[in-house]
């Protein structure tokens, strides 16, 4: 009796060890597939993912491109960059002149070349940005043609109101180049 019991013991044990062993392997098979389903999963959902961010009725390769995104538009705004930054550093001076003369006459000058050199920039590739990209700019020129003239106060008074305008309009640029 006591051998009959080692022996389903034994067997028993050996049964739970192949079991074990049948369960690892079984795991190391389930392995092999559930990776490439995942890949395969993760494929499909990224290229779903896409079409479903498209407007209804679109193509991913049609839905409407943010302007912002745009190579020219992007070239458009690098090439704006300097005389931009020249065109704020000489309304800081003329902001601040207060007397006539030849400091003032200096300041001036510098501000209409820097006016005159924004305003001649080449016009932005995305017409939607024309309107808005140029706010401002007219006031600044023409602030500047009335600072040359020797009348301090209103070259001011102009070069504050296009201030305001190009601030105004920075949200509806900012709008646009992201797509709204």
């Amino acid at each position: 009796m006591w051998r009959v019991k080692r022996f389903y013991h034994r067997l028993l044990v050996d049964e739970r060890q192949m079991l074990a062993a049948d369960v690892s392997a079984n795991s190391k098979r389930a392995l092999r597939w559930i990776a490439p389903l995942a890949g395969g999963l993760a494929v499909v959902v990224l290229g779903v993912l896409p079409a479903a961010a498209a407007p209804i009725g679109l193509a991913p390769s049609q839905a409407p491109a943010q302007p912002g995104t745009e190579r020219s538009v992007q070239q458009w705004f690098g090439a704006r960059e300097r005389p931009l930054i020249e065109l704020n550093d000489a309304l800081v001076p003329a902001l601040t002149v207060t007397t006539q003369g030849s400091g003032a006459r200096a300041i001036c000058t510098r501000l209409a070349r820097a006016a005159a050199g924004y305003a001649a920039l080449n016009p932005v590739p995305n017409a939607r940005l024309a309107v808005p990209v140029a706010a401002g700019t007219a006031k600044f020129v023409e602030g500047a043609a009335v600072c040359l003239r020797g009348d301090l106060a209103r070259a001011q008074q102009l070069i504050v109101e296009g201030l305001a305008e190009r601030t105004a309009a920075q949200d509806q640029i900012d709008g646009i180049l992201e797509g709204e």
